[in-house]
C-alpha cells in the first residue's frame, strides 16, 4: 500500500516537473495562506505503518515523509546555502522507509 503511495507521488513528481509550466518558468501565484503555511521555516513529517514484502516475506516498518521548504538555485540545480536574488524557494519531499 505505501509502495503505491510512494509510486503516484513520484509519478506526480514528475508529471509537473516535466511540464511546460515549469520549463518556461512561468511564476506561479501562492495564496497567503499556502505561504505562511509552507514557508515558516519548519517541516511537516508524517509518519505511516508500513508492510512490504521484501526477500519473499512480509515484513512491517514505518515509513516516514518529510516535507520543508530550502532555498534553490535553479542554473546550478543544488540547494543554495543562503538566500540570494539568484534563489528560489521549493518544496522538498524527503522519504525514508
Amino acid at each position: 500500500m505505501i509502495h503505491k503511495i510512494f509510486s503516484s507521488l513520484f509519478l506526480v513528481y514528475s508529471l509537473i516537473s516535466c511540464s511546460e509550466q515549469q520549463l518556461n518558468s512561468e511564476k506561479v501565484n501562492l495564496s497567503n495562506e499556502f505561504k505562511s503555511y509552507w514557508f515558516d521555516g519548519k517541516a511537516e513529517i508524517s509518519t505511516y505503518s508500513l508492510s512490504q514484502s521484501r526477500y519473499g516475506e512480509m515484513r512491517s516498518g514505518n515509513a516516514v515523509l518529510i516535507f520543508v521548504t530550502e532555498d534553490f538555485l535553479k542554473n546550478k540545480q543544488v540547494k543554495a546555502n543562503i538566500s540570494s536574488e539568484k534563489s528560489e524557494s521549493v518544496l522538498k519531499l524527503k522519504s525514508y522507509r
